[in-house]
């Protein structure tokens, strides 16, 4: 139909007989989200999710699993919207595995895209111990509403490090604290809304993110620069 195409951006392909959804790396929504959408505490109640295809300056955000399968899509252009082929009750993190996000993870994730104010959430990422310290360059970038600040922290004697990554104008005046405290080793993802540590709405420029480790053996840092274009 018209609304399909026209407001949702994005057409019917078919069903699909997947019960799992994958993220795409790098998006402000999905990345390193995994997810199932039958049993646990979700509704289970989606016999036949639908296979989406983005159109028109629209992006596919997930996929189904294991063969890709678009599942969700986002638009960006005079609005802004996110369009799921499958019911959200659905998705269900009930189960004992550290990977599988929530529906308030995601909820989060969508409501920081739109702009609206949320609390900073940081999600531990559950992959194979890295080797060394690392500051990932955020994404997107340059941003509008949202970034995605990525880090990854090695293991220092199974002893959690004290991390602090904090977000600097050219100045060097501090402008939002996104983590503070201690971390075991992993890879670590965060979610900046352009917002300081007041809840304002900061102006379009260069910023710079720190991230600072302080084991019992060492000391890193690491810095990036962004640019934010209201």
């Amino acid at each position: 139909s018209a609304f399909y195409t026209g407001y949702l951006h994005c057409g019917y392909v078919n069903n699909s007989a997947k019960k799992a959804i994958g993220g795409i790396d790098g998006d402000p929504i999905s990345d390193s989200f995994l997810a199932r959408i039958y049993g646990g505490e979700g509704a289970d109640n989606q016999r036949h999710p639908d296979v989406i295809i983005p159109l028109a300056d629209a992006t596919t955000i997930f996929n189904y699993l294991p063969s890709p399968e678009p599942a969700a899509i986002r638009y960006e252009g005079s609005y802004r919207l996110v369009y799921f082929g499958f019911g959200f009750e659905a998705i269900t993190s009930n189960i004992p595995s550290q990977s599988l996000g929530s529906r308030t993870r995601l909820l989060n994730n969508i409501l920081g895209w739109f702009g609206v104010p949320t609390e900073v959430k940081e999600t531990r990422v559950c992959h194979s111990t890295p080797s060394g310290y690392t500051l990932l360059q955020n994404y997107p970038n340059p941003f509008n509403a949202t970034t995605v600040i990525r880090y990854q922290l090695s293991a220092d004697g199974g002893r959690p490090s004290a991390v602090s990554l904090k977000i600097y104008n050219i100045l060097g005046q501090e402008v939002k604290t996104l983590v503070d405290g201690g971390k075991l080793a992993g890879n670590y993802r965060v979610v900046w809304d352009g917002r300081d540590n007041s809840g304002n709405d900061v102006s379009s420029g260069v910023y710079f993110y720190r991230l600072e480790v302080i084991g019992e053996r060492l000391k890193v840092e690491r810095t990036r620069k962004m640019i934010l274009l209201r």
